[in-house]
């Protein structure tokens, strides 16, 4: 029998999600990781460093990328083979993250989500503060403001500079 396991990761920008998936990545053979921001990720070059790729955001194209994050996603639930497939996004709210849950379940994948839930104002300003994607500190707020915990997540500790463990 292949089985899918199926983790969803919700948190405001800078709450550690990434980190957090890449500790999940370690503990597993076979991952597929999907991410809106993986969209915005560009082939750049710079004399010194070489090739890397660079972080470049346009709002304007914000539902192409959450179209090709669940294409990706699909695609990998209905592909041959036992694995690990996180979707790494903000989801603040609920509704953000039905589609996934029914995908996942149609293929009777096992379902996990994981949250990192802001508590503090300390753990708020971090997120500000470490957000690799230049959010704006008005817009990682209304997230933390906005934030809806689901009943039944696996909740997440907040970390400042610690490793985390799935």
């Amino acid at each position: 029998m292949i089985l899918k396991r199926v983790v969803i990761l919700r948190g405001v920008s800078g709450s550690g999600k990434t980190t957090y998936a890449r500790t999940i990545c370690a503990q597993h053979d076979e991952v597929v990781v999907c991410s809106a921001d993986d969209f915005f990720m560009h082939q750049a070059w710079n004399p010194d460093k070489g090739s890397f790729l660079e972080y470049r955001f346009d709002p304007a194209r914000i539902g192409e990328a959450h179209a090709y994050c669940f294409g990706k996603f699909l695609d990998a639930l209905y592909q041959e083979g036992d694995r690990v497939i996180i979707v790494d996004n903000t989801f603040i709210h609920k509704w953000e993250i039905e589609n996934y849950l029914k995908a996942a379940w149609f293929v009777d994948a096992v379902v996990e989500v994981h949250e990192i839930r802001i508590q503090t104002l300390d753990e708020l300003r971090e997120c500000i503060r470490r957000n690799v994607h230049r959010v704006p500190p008005e817009v990682v707020t209304r997230m933390a403001l906005e934030f809806e915990p689901m009943d039944g997540a696996v909740v997440v500790p907040f970390f400042v500079n610690q490793k985390v463990k799935a």
